[in-house]
Parts: C-alpha cells; structure tokens; sequence
C-alpha cells in the first residue's frame, strides 16, 4: 500500500467498490436485459449517484445507484427501483443532478398517463427515500409529445427541469419548471413557456445553475423539419423567473448555418453569472467547433457566432467538450478531428483565453494521433488547474469494440500523469452514452453503456489525480457547490483551496504526508495569515450540506473533535508535532476510536482578523481550509 493516495492492491478486487483493474471496471449493473442511457452526477463529498434505463423486466424502467467515496454501493448490486411506470419503446434523453444533501434529483419522461410522452422529476435522499413521493411529481400532462428533461440544483436549494413540447400541429415550445425543496411546482400551469414563432418547434434545450438563484437556458431554435434553421437560442432567468437578458427576448447565440439533426448544444455556468456555450455545425461544407462567452449581463465575449476552436484546414472538428481552468478563467477544450472521409481520426486539445486568443497554436494539439485508429467520445473536466481529458479507442477497427483512454493535461497541454495515456478500461467492448463527472475531492468518475456481457451493461471507474484507478486513503478537496452564492463563496479561493483570505494567498490548502496505514499521517495547512492560530479539527464524517464558518465552508460534519492546537510559521501550520500523540491516537483520547475502513474529515480553522475580505461581510474572524478525507485501514 502506498504511503497515502493508495490503492487496495487485492488479488481479487472487492465486489462493489472503485475496482482498480481496467480489465474488470466496476459493475454498476450486469442484470439481464438491456441497460441503456447511464447518467451520473457528483455528490460533493466523492460519492456518486448513477441511474439507467433497465430492461430486465421485459420493459424499461429507471434504476439508479449511489456509490461512496470508495465505490460500495449504498443500495443492493444492480440499483434501485425508481420507477416501473409505462416507457415508449424509443427512449429519450434525460437529466440528473445532486440534491446538495447527499442525494439526487432526477427527470425523465414516460407514458402512464397515456402514449404521448409526459415530463416528471424525482428526489431521493442518500438512504433511498423518495422525497417527492413513490410517483414523483408530474410536471405535465397533455397529448404532446415531450422529451429530453435536462434538471439543475440552484444556489438557492431549488431546481429547475426543463423540456421541449412539440404538439402535431402549430409552434411547439420549450417549458421550464421551478420545483422547491419539497417539490412544489413554482410557476403556473406547466412552467415558464419560450414559444417558437410561427410554427417552429424548439428543442434540445439543457440548463445550468447561474448566481443568486438564477438560470441559464439554451436550446435549439426549430427542429420542425430537415430544412429548419436550428440556430443555438439562449436566456438567463432570476429566481422568480424574470428573464434578464436582451430586455426580455430570447437570445441569438448562432445563426450562421443550421446545425446537424438531433445535436444537443454544451453550455456550462461561468464565473461572475454569464455562460460558456459550445458547439458544431459545417459552414462552407466543413464541419467546425465553436465556443462563445457570454458575461452576467449577456453581451457577447467573442464573434458573434462564435471563435473557431481550430482553424486547421480540410478537417472535421467535432464535439467540443469544455473545462474551465482554476486559475484564469482560461478554457480547455477537448475535441475530435477527422478527415472528410471520416477515416482517420485524432483526440485534439485546444486552449483559449477569456479575452479569445487560441493559444495551442491555431490547430490546438492532438492527444491521440491522426490515423486510421477511431478515436470517439472526447470528454474534458476541470481538475484543480488542469483538466482531464477522457477519450474511447477502437484499437481493433473495423470490429466493434473500444476501450477508455485518460490525460491529465496543464494549461499548456502537458500531459502530467506518469503514464500516458492511462488506461481506464483495457476491455474491447462495444461503449456507449459516456459521463463524466468531477468535484471538490478530485476523484474523477466515468460510467458508460457497455456490451461486453450482453446487449448492455452499466460499468463505471474511478480515477484519480495521480492517475491511478481504484480508492484512495486520502481524497482532497473542499466540497462547496452547495454554496455557490452564500458568502463567502461568492469570493472563492482557487479550486483545490479553501476560500480566499486576507493574505492573498487565494486560500488556506490541507495537505497530507506520511503513511495512513502505519499511523503517521501529518496533516499541513498552507496558505494561512503569517502567524495564525490554528486548530486542526476532525468530523466523523463529511457534512451533508457544507455550512459557511467564519469566513470559510465547514466540509468536516457530524462528531467533530479539535484535535490540535498550533501556530503558523509563514503561514504554514503542521499537525502532529513530534511530542504529539498521532492522530489516530489523539481521536481515541478525545473519545473517538476510529474502527478499520472508517473515514474521517479534516480541515484546519485559523485566525484571519479582516472580517470584511468576505464579499458578504459577516464580521468573523476566522477562515477555515479545504479538506482531506481520509480512509483509516
């Protein structure tokens, strides 16, 4: 076992957990049947929430399955019953998203009340209990044919699914509705309504979570007919729904040519309110990636319709998959190339300025190479101040089949893990509908359709950031999403940190050193006041709902215990010293004895003295740093 970071190394891995052979992966679910349309979505705390059509009974129903930190399933193997109601035999798209409490919200679309598709959403809480009743909640009901549900949680603890409606006849329409914690409806009839003109049926619409309780929407514009102008649409909405952008009207985000049938525009929240969109469409006969920024107030960052991501001539660029870096605002951009026959293909990275420059050359550079290898999936995610870069292979063209590939890239392109790529699942299998998601903890999780048993399965692994699969001792990280507003996370510390405090530092950092398995964990908090009081504090596990303290977010919850007591030197505060008891021994003396395979949550809370650096000022005096979760053998 490695010192800390370390891998269970078992011969024969444990069922229901983070497995670290990418010739096995995790089984999310192997029941009969076809399992089909996987999502995902990060808890905060590096649980995971997954759910899934699932046809083992002959009919398709939704299942889902929350993983912890280290893999085990909370609910029995191959997931939990949500819900059995009547599907069409075409499935649709659909939308999860974390509740910030520990458990999930999720849409989706069936036909109990008749065969048109109708919308309804779903809350569960981390034990399995249906918050929003054993029938969710309808958000509609009528002849018209409804699809693709995308849901988010707002920073104000409510969420908001929207939908398109496409009714046989006259202008369809997307709809949203704002459901509060209990889930109550929030607006009249079947939501917010964005109405095409004439008989235009606007679709693929997808939402996220903005500043102070709002939303940004964006969609397709018309999908009524081949020929339809499907232009990318926009509007950001406050908490009580009030659009706010373009006096009130809709906004033109690209217009300069339809974009391809059934494609889903990537739109993802900015700092400071705005929006970064992301999409492809061919101009001139070849297919393009763009990106645009749109500030708080909705003006235009770049071009209107858009800065190429690559300028590489007769090439496809295809599928653009964004992460914002930590440190900047920059983006990184993952994105497939191909020649005009569609018979090479490369995995292409791209970095562009927040004022608009490209700056991997205007080409960008390419992670898996230009040949005859198809190289397909490209998926990018924010990792402290990098990002990683998932992609599939089919090493065996032209027989079905491809496995999962990982780079952790740096802002210059630099791929940082010690074998590149990583291979995340060795298995030649035909995969499909990729997610991936990241938080706070840097554990980075993918699940995925897969065929290698039957006519689909949900498997899933874990990576993290040193590149290795399998659970981990130590997990960093600070797990404020669910205050993405409050103070003082409207002044957030660089990611990877906890928030910014009066020495500039961009936040206080909790490292580890030693080894958790002989006892000799130190724990080291960097960035602190000069000459700060420190108290290193223990919680018997990580909060459900992150609360601001002081002038910072408490991770640590449930039994909390001080464990020592230290001041800064240059800001930096370490824990134990050598006269001190370790910390596994110190928590059995403040009556905390931590069994074998138990987790424990540290941070480390310090004096700051300016109560008014917090962009809220609450008048405290202390600061508190990110956190560290660690696994106790």
């Amino acid at each position: 076992m490695r010192s800390l970071l370390a891998l269970c190394l078992c011969c024969t891995p444990l069922a229901a957990q983070w497995n670290n052979n990418p010739a096995l992966n995790t089984a999310v679910c192997d029941s009969s049947g076809d399992q089909a349309v996987p999502k995902i979505t990060a808890g905060g705390d590096g649980s995971t929430w997954m759910a899934w059509f699932d046809n083992r009974g002959g009919s398709y129903a939704v299942y889902a399955q929350k993983l912890d930190a280290q893999g085990q399933e909370v609910f029995p193997h191959n997931g939990l019953l949500v819900s059995n109601q009547p599907q069409s035999s075409s499935l649709v798209d659909w939308g999860i998203c974390s509740d910030g409490a520990g458990g999930v919200v999720l849409s989706f679309t069936d036909t109990r009340v008749g065969g048109d598709l109708d919308v309804y959403a779903y809350r569960i809480d981390g034990a399995g209990n249906f918050l929003w009743g054993a029938n969710g909640v309808a958000l509609s009901n009528n002849a018209d044919y409804e699809a693709n549900p995308k849901v988010a949680r707002l920073s104000d603890g409510s969420f908001v699914v929207t939908w398109s409606r496409s009714p046989s006849s006259g202008p369809g329409s997307v709809h949203m509705q704002k459901l509060d914690a209990a889930g109550v409806p929030q607006f009249a009839g079947q939501g917010l309504e964005i109405v095409g003109a004439g008989t235009e049926k606007p679709a693929f619409s997808t939402i996220v979570a903005s500043d102070f309780g709002s939303w940004i929407v964006a969609y397709v514009r018309d999908i009524a007919t081949f020929s339809s102008p499907r232009h990318l649409r926009t509007q950001k909405y406050d908490s009580a729904g009030n659009p706010l952008w373009n006096a009130g009207a809709v906004q033109s985000i690209y217009d300069a040519a339809p974009m391809p049938i059934a494609y889903q525009p990537l739109v993802i929240p900015a700092d400071g309110g705005g929006a970064i969109f992301g999409w492809h469409s061919s101009v001139g006969g070849l297919f393009d990636c763009w990106i645009q920024r749109v500030d708080a107030a909705g003006a235009e960052i770049y071009p209107h319709n858009g800065l190429r991501v690559s300028t590489e001539a007769s090439r496809y660029k295809l599928d653009p998959s964004i992460a914002v870096l930590g440190v900047g605002g920059d983006c990184l951009i993952a994105f497939n190339k191909r020649n005009t026959t569609q018979s090479q293909w490369a995995t292409c990275l791209q970095r562009i300025s927040i004022g608009g420059t490209r700056l991997l050359t205007d080409n960008g550079v390419e992670l898996l190479p230009f040949n005859g290898v198809p190289k397909l999936f490209e998926r990018c995610v924010p990792l402290g101040n990098d990002a990683v870069v998932i992609a599939c292979e089919q090493t065996n063209y032209p027989a079905q089949g491809n496995r999962v590939l990982a780079f952790r890239v740096d802002a210059s392109g630099a791929n940082l893990f010690p074998a590149v790529p990583v291979v995340m699942s060795s298995v030649l299998s035909t995969k499909d509908k990729p997610g991936v998601v990241v938080d706070a903890t840097g554990l980075v999780r993918m699940v995925w359709d897969d065929a290698r048993n039957d006519s689909g399965d949900i498997y899933a692994q874990n990576l993290l950031g040193d590149g290795a699969l399998g659970f981990a001792d130590v997990l960093p990280g600070c797990f404020q999403d669910a205050l993405v507003n409050a103070c003082p996370c409207a002044n957030r510390g660089a990611e990877g940190r906890g928030c910014d405090n009066s020495a500039g530092s961009g936040g206080a950092r909790l490292e580890a050193s030693g080894s958790v398995a002989a006892d000799t964990l130190v724990l080291t908090s960097t960035g602190e006041l000069p000459t700060a009081l420190t108290i290193f504090l223990q919680g018997s596990q990580a909060a459900a709902t992150p609360a601001v303290f002081g002038d910072g977010v408490r991770c640590a919850g449930g039994s909390l215990k001080r464990l020592y007591v230290k001041s800064a030197s240059g800001g930096v505060a370490s824990a134990p010293g050598a006269a001190d008891p370790s910390v596994r021994t110190q928590s059995a003396a403040l009556g905390d004895t931590i069994p074998a395979s138990a987790t424990r949550v540290y941070q480390a809370y310090y004096r700051d003295a300016n109560p008014g650096f917090c962009a809220s000022p609450q008048g405290n005096t202390f600061n508190i740093s990110s956190a560290l979760s660690v696994r106790w053998p």
